[in-house]
């Protein structure tokens, strides 16, 4: 009797832990993850945001966004912005695949960081000459004091490339001073975490870098950005053929939820714009969703309704075409988020 009691609550207990692995399958297939970090793409159709099939050329891309800001009355790029654009072409002339890059490369891309300096100081006479107006001299000083900061660092980080372990932490300092040559102003994504409500549950989300605008501009969002290593690349691609699919999936899972924790603080509201990083490669996001897609993902889910992330191909900051290309983009957000550079002009009284 009492064996068979044992075997009978054996039995049982074997159907219970059936019952719960099957159960717990089915909530993680439901439920969404806490945090932003374990989003996949997966997670991401569940509440109906998808990445694009293929990427959109940076000209068709800028052009949504602009007609974006126009409905918003973002300012246009100024001539200012045309003038440093010039001056950075003519100037920078470091050219390094800093991902294939050999003891020699690298020893290269040094000395020629020293002759950018060089040809800099040689020419800022020249360059301010240019420059009619007072204040576009100041913007020109702080453009070349971020210039030769990014260059020094770039020969401090250069030195040390061949050493093993490079982290993402390399990659995300080497961003965040590249940008600043644009006169973007980056902050660093831990400064503060952002929560949004995804059927219920809070979700967490700490990007790696934000570019927030003036509190007194109505927004605070401008762009949120996704640093990775180059392993989050995959598969073989060139500029025609890039596509979503040769990202890993984690990446534009957590990349995808930030964008929409951060919709509602976004300069372009509900729309949000975006960067993901890998390595020295810029790859620009767009979520184009509603806010009638937001509130409906909050509660009961979004089945149903269907927004997009369109992306560019990936752009190598460290490549001289491809830097050339992302120039005017960076310039005119670097713009937009000082708020016409009155974060560098002091205002007259």
């Amino acid at each position: 009797m009492s064996e068979a009691v044992c075997r009978h609550e054996s039995s049982s207990s074997d159907e219970y832990e059936q019952f719960s692995n099957r159960k717990n399958c089915r909530n993680k297939n439901t439920v969404m993850p806490q945090n932003a970090s374990e989003w996949t793409k997966h997670h991401l159709q569940k509440i109906g945001v998808y990445y694009n099939r293929v990427a959109t050329s940076l000209e068709e891309f800028m052009s949504r966004i602009h007609n974006n800001a126009s409905d918003r009355n973002l300012p246009p790029l100024p001539d200012i912005c045309r003038k440093l654009i010039e001056f950075t072409d003519n100037i920078w002339s470091v050219n390094l695949d800093m991902r294939e890059a050999t003891l020699y490369d690298v020893i290269q891309a040094g000395k020629k960081s020293d002759e950018c300096i060089d040809k800099l100081r040689l020419n800022e006479t020249a360059f301010k000459e240019q420059l009619p107006h007072q204040n576009d001299k100041t913007i020109f000083e702080v453009w070349k004091t971020t210039l030769l900061c990014f260059w020094t660092n770039l020969k401090r980080a250069l030195a040390r490339w061949s050493y093993p372990g490079q982290t993402e932490g390399s990659f995300k300092h080497l961003f965040m001073l590249f940008s600043r040559i644009c006169l973007l102003d980056p902050q660093p994504g831990g400064a503060y975490s952002c929560i949004k409500q995804i059927r219920g549950i809070d979700v967490c989300s700490i990007p790696d870098v934000r570019f927030n605008t003036l509190p007194e501009d109505g927004h605070l969002m401008l762009i949120v950005t996704k640093v990775k290593k180059y392993d989050a690349f995959q598969g073989d691609f060139d500029a025609e053929s890039f596509c979503a699919d040769n990202v890993v999936d984690d990446v534009l899972g957590q990349h995808g939820m930030e964008l929409i924790v951060e919709a509602y603080d976004s300069a372009l509201a509900p729309c949000v714009l975006g960067i993901i990083c890998i390595g020295t490669k810029i790859i620009f996001t767009y979520l184009d969703i509603s806010k009638h897609h937001l509130s409906k993902m909050e509660k009961s889910g979004s089945d149903k309704l269907r927004s997009i992330i369109s992306y560019t191909r990936p752009f190598d900051y460290m490549d001289v075409n491809d830097r050339r290309d992302i120039l005017e983009t960076l310039f005119w957000l670097g713009y937009v988020q000082s708020g016409s550079y009155r974060t560098f002009i002091a205002e007259e009284t």
